[in-house]
Parts: C-alpha cells; sequence; structure tokens
C-alpha cells in the first residue's frame, strides 16, 4: 500500500511539472515582437477589395458600385474569348486561338426542276344560246341516286326534267331509272373516282390514281352496263382523280367513243376534267352551285336563289344536291314557282358545250393549227328560230 502511493505521487508531481512548462513556453510566444507585429496587420475582406495598402487609387475614386476586384488589385481584367458564328458553329476568331476555322459546310444541292408541261390555252367555250325574251335555263342534277331507295324514290316523283345522277353500283338500277325516264327526267351516270381522302371510300367501281389503261376501261364499262337510257357521266367524290391529266384524257377518249356528256362537279378546284373533256371535243359542263353542303332546309334554300342570280347573270346554272330530305322538301316548294320567277328548269344536255376552237398546246408549231370548225348548237330546239348551221 506504501508503495502505491509513492507511484501516485509522483505522477502528480510529473504532470504538474508538463503544465508548468506549457504554460511558460505560451508566455513566452506572446511577448515575442515577431508575433505581434503580425497581429497589427489588419485584415483584408476579401469580397471587397478596398484595403488602403494595395487599393487602386485611381479607382477608388470610383463609387463603390462601380468598381471591380481586378481594378482594386491592379490585376488586368482576363480578354474574353470571342466567337464567330459560321455554319451554326461556335468557332474561335483567330487572334485568340491557335485552332483552325473549320471550312464552311457545302452548299446543298437542289435538285433538278421538272420540265414544264406543254401550256395548254382554254378557248372560250360556246355560250348556251339564249334568244330574247328567253327565260334563263337551270339545271339540277340529283347525284348519288339509287343507294337510298326511298329517297331516291321522292326525287323521281318531284316535277321535272331534273337530271338524275345514278351510282353505278347501286343494285337493281332497272326499275327505278326506267320510271325515271317515264317522269321526264335525265339520266346520267355518277362515275364514283378517287378522292384526296385516303379514308373516303368510293365503292366498288371506282377510278382511281395510277390504274392502267386497261383497268380505267374495264371500270368504266362495269358503269356503262350499270342501266340504260343515260346521255352522259359526272364525278362522284374524285378530288384526286379530277387532277390527273392522262387519267382524265383516257376517259373522255371512253366517253367520246359512246357520244356521251361530261359534267365536272368540281369538287376541287384545280380539276383538269373540263379541260380535258374540251381537247377531246365531248359535249361538257361544270357545276356552279352546290345544293346541300350542309343538310339544313336554310341552306339549301340560300343555294336555290343563289342558283337563279348565276342564272340571271349567264344565262344558265348547274347546280348539284343530293336526295335527303331537306333537299327534296325545298326542291318541292320551289320548283312549281320557277317559271314565274322568269327561269326554266333544263336537263344538263341542254347547257352542255364544246370549245369554239380545236385545243392547241402553246408550244406546238403553227403550221399545225387547223382551222376552226363551224359552231354546233347543242341546246334545245327552240320554235323561236332555228339554230345555226
Amino acid at each position: 500500500m506504501k508503495r502505491f502511493l509513492n507511484f501516485r505521487s509522483g505522477l502528480i508531481f510529473i504532470l504538474g511539472v508538463a503544465v508548468l512548462l506549457v504554460i511558460a513556453d505560451l508566455a513566452m510566444l506572446y511577448n515575442s515582437p515577431r508575433l505581434r507585429k503580425d497581429m497589427d496587420l489588419k485584415v483584408v475582406d476579401s469580397a471587397i477589395f478596398v484595403h488602403s495598402e494595395i487599393a487602386d487609387f485611381e479607382s477608388a475614386s470610383l463609387p463603390v458600385d462601380k468598381r471591380t476586384p481586378w481594378m482594386d488589385l491592379q490585376v488586368p481584367e482576363p480578354a474574353p474569348e470571342k466567337y464567330t458564328v459560321e455554319q451554326g458553329i461556335l468557332t474561335p476568331e483567330p487572334e485568340f486561338s491557335s485552332l483552325p476555322t473549320p471550312a464552311p459546310l457545302p452548299e446543298p444541292v437542289k435538285e433538278p426542276e421538272p420540265e414544264p408541261e406543254p401550256v395548254v390555252q382554254m378557248p372560250e367555250p360556246e355560250p348556251v344560246i339564249r334568244h330574247e325574251g328567253e327565260p334563263a335555263k337551270i339545271v339540277i342534277i340529283i347525284d348519288d341516286m339509287g343507294m337510298d331507295r326511298k329517297r331516291s324514290q321522292r326525287t323521281v316523283d318531284l316535277p321535272g326534267p331534273l337530271t338524275l345522277a345514278f351510282l353505278p353500283y347501286a343494285p337493281k338500277l332497272d326499275d327505278i331509272t326506267q320510271a325515271a325516264i317515264a317522269k321526264g327526267h335525265e339520266l346520267i351516270i355518277h362515275m364514283p373516282m378517287e378522292p384526296m381522302d385516303s379514308n373516303l371510300n368510293p365503292g366498288s367501281i371506282a377510278l382511281r390514281s395510277g390504274m392502267s389503261d386497261a383497268d380505267i376501261d374495264a371500270m368504266l364499262e362495269k358503269a356503262f352496263a350499270s342501266f340504260k337510257g343515260y346521255v352522259g357521266l359526272n364525278n362522284h367524290m374524285g378530288s384526286r382523280l379530277t387532277k390527273d391529266k392522262h387519267a382524265m384524257q383516257r376517259v373522255m377518249a371512253k366517253l367520246k367513243d359512246r357520244g356521251l356528256l361530261f359534267v365536272d362537279s368540281k369538287t376541287i378546284g384545280s380539276s383538269v376534267a373540263s379541260q380535258s373533256a374540251a381537247e377531246a371535243g365531248l359535249k361538257y359542263g361544270d357545276r356552279d352551285v352546290f345544293l346541300d353542303h350542309q343538310d339544313t332546309p336554310e341552306f339549301v334554300h340560300a343555294a336555290l336563289r343563289q342558283t337563279e342570280r348565276v342564272a340571271s347573270k349567264k344565262g344558265y346554272a348547274i347546280a348539284i344536291g343530293h336526295p335527303k330530305d331537306s333537299t327534296i322538301n325545298a326542291l318541292k316548294e320551289w320548283l312549281p314557282g320557277l317559271k314565274a320567277r322568269g327561269f326554266e328548269l333544263v336537263p344538263v344536255s341542254a347547257v352542255v358545250h364544246k370549245a369554239k376552237q380545236p385545243i392547241i398546246p402553246v408550244s406546238a408549231p403553227a403550221e399545225t393549227v387547223t382551222s376552226p370548225p363551224a359552231a354546233t348548237y347543242f341546246g334545245p330546239v327552240l320554235p323561236q328560230a332555228q339554230p345555226p348551221g
């Protein structure tokens, strides 16, 4: 026990001596002149850079908000790297970079423009002859006949002469077409043709772009065999096909072989159907008014008034409607008073026309131009005067 107490006393003594030595060292450092000099230095705020011993006195005279760290430290501000935009690529300018400037991109290769087709000069069509005091003529064509048998029959029962356009794929057309002829109506084939909208189906008997001449002929033969007593053909849909020059030329050639007329329903403004008919020497006409683009009585009545205005201005008008209740009811009200208002209802064959002269491409040599044939009258025979030679 005595030995343990002696060891403890010795350890405490050693620790005490160590603490005294540390205190002595700290006292000597505090009294050192060098340390006191370092402690007297003023602290520089790195965010301000305005210490009087290192400040740029020229910049110090500027307002504080105008100074920059580079001005206060008298260090030149680094030059920014300049870039130029060339062909959409950021490129260092030569004086600031040793990198070579990439070569400009090559100009895109332009596709050669296709050679323009020969410009065809359409002459004015032969006007529909209208004698002095004669009423203006109005043609009402009803498309899509034959599929809705009930409304088709209601249309047949209207006073005529209307021009009824029957779809060639409608079933059992013989009875209703013969009944229409007996009522004094004129018949044409409502030939389905390819529309611009690929989601629309023109039907099982239809003409489409890309068909060969043989396929076009085969489809037309099916249409020609669908019923009897027609005088011509107009297009059902066809906003795509009636822009196809070759297809239209083929169609007109087949119509000419049978002595049939053509009416362009004008489902698109860029149609070349009438031009092709004129080139082929067919009797042809163009739709002026759509009667039931909107299936309401108000729209149909307004369209009938528009038809009268067109007829008054140019002597005739061709309007196209469909076997809809709004159209049938409006015609039932409108037709009886037509003559009293100064108009005459006629079939489409009474107003179709030919070109006054052959259709010649402008680029054709002058010696190929033949003398124009004598004008031919295709309207009805009127008692007031004989048609010209």
